[in-house]
């Protein structure tokens, strides 16, 4: 990794001098307060001084005990405390979001397709590339059984009612598209008919691989490379309706997930750094290469997310990360909650420059 960092001033950032530090510094700061009160990010393969992301990290929050910074202190902290490293790969860039989505939460006639709860007899892998016998390399979860473990059930097996009558059913949709999107986003606003709101997030999955059923429609010529989208898939689902099992089981994998509480409704679900996400700052990436809290920055011309902008030129934070997430300039950018964000999350993929900005002080 460390051969794929090319060090440079900050002023050769594209787009640093215009970018909103303050907000950046914000989302710095939610990771930043998790690492040192709740539990410290596992140190990943790159380069990394911990004890400097540590003091770092202490810094940030002693800063925001006087309350909210000015931009130009925002912007400060990051060239007084990070160094800034141009990643030389290709990078590439997509988008994900929070669906929000109707449901009840006793079964009926329409509302009838589960989001499930973790299961109790799955089992968590500690060391996938070590994994006990019968147990392919590389799965992190299996099924416990009294002769040891074994794969999980797939997505056919559950659902045709391989969990049935475990009360796993955490609330029901009334499509299989809105339950399988969840899956790909790894969380919801779930709201019922009284305007009851609760929040799921990704708790754990079967541990079969992923498989995208995008790239199969397209493969089959069903939709062509230049529009595919999440709301392409829909389409098709709405107008292939006796099709959709045969092709959501090809993607053997399957998601759980918990309800969250205590949860502040200005901001995202929960990431996998344990925290909730902030709009257009919070970054999903590979989880094996990049430490939770790191800041990076996204060049991506010709990436109008923010309709204001033509180009999306920020500083993200690491604090989640995705099965599809694979890389060094790999990244997908939270965009928000609701049918809007996941408009423009499902038309995002473009060509982008990594910047990746490590501990230590800028001299």
């Amino acid at each position: 990794m460390t051969d794929n960092l090319q060090p440079v001033r900050f002023s050769d950032i594209p787009g640093w001098q215009d970018d909103d530090l303050q907000l950046a510094f914000h989302a710095f700061l939610q990771s930043a307060r998790s690492h040192l009160d709740v539990k410290p990010y596992h140190q990943k393969s790159l380069s990394f001084d911990g004890d400097r992301f540590d003091a770092v990290c202490r810094v940030a929050v002693d800063l925001s005990s006087g309350g909210n910074l000015a931009k130009e202190t925002a912007k400060a902290f990051f060239e007084q405390n990070f160094s800034p490293f141009l990643v030389t790969e290709d990078g590439f860039v997509t988008g994900y979001y929070e669906p929000e989505i109707d449901v009840r939460f006793e079964k009926d006639e329409i509302f009838k397709y589960p989001f499930y709860k973790r299961p109790n007899d799955l089992i968590d892998i500690d060391i996938p590339d070590n994994p006990p016998v019968g147990i392919e390399k590389g799965t992190m979860f299996a099924r416990r059984t009294k002769d040891g473990l074994v794969p999980y059930a797939d997505r056919k097996a559950i659902d045709q009612g391989y969990l049935k009558d475990q009360n796993l059913e955490i609330a029901y949709a009334k499509s299989k598209a809105d339950v399988y999107f969840t899956h790909i986003q790894g969380s919801a606003r779930l709201k019922g008919e009284n305007g009851d709101i609760k929040r799921i997030s990704y708790a754990a999955k079967s541990g079969h691989p992923y498989t995208s059923i995008g790239k199969i429609l397209i493969e089959r010529g069903e939709i062509h490379p230049d529009n595919m989208s999440m709301v392409a898939i829909r389409q098709w689902m709405d107008e292939n309706s006796s099709s959709i099992d045969e092709l959501l089981w090809q993607n053997q994998s399957y998601i759980f997930f918990a309800e969250i509480t205590n949860f502040d409704p200005s901001m995202g679900p929960i990431g996998a750094a344990k925290i909730q996400l902030m709009d257009q700052r919070s970054l999903a990436v590979d989880k094996n290469i990049y430490q939770f809290g790191l800041p990076i920055f996204i060049n991506a011309e010709n990436a109008p997310i923010n309709a204001l902008k033509p180009n999306f030129r920020q500083l993200m934070i690491a604090h989640d990360t995705g099965s599809a997430i694979l890389g060094s300039a790999r990244g997908d950018i939270f965009i928000g909650t609701g049918l809007k964000a996941g408009e423009i999350a499902g038309g995002i993929a473009h060509q982008a420059s990594f910047f990746v900005l490590l501990p230590g002080e800028n001299n």
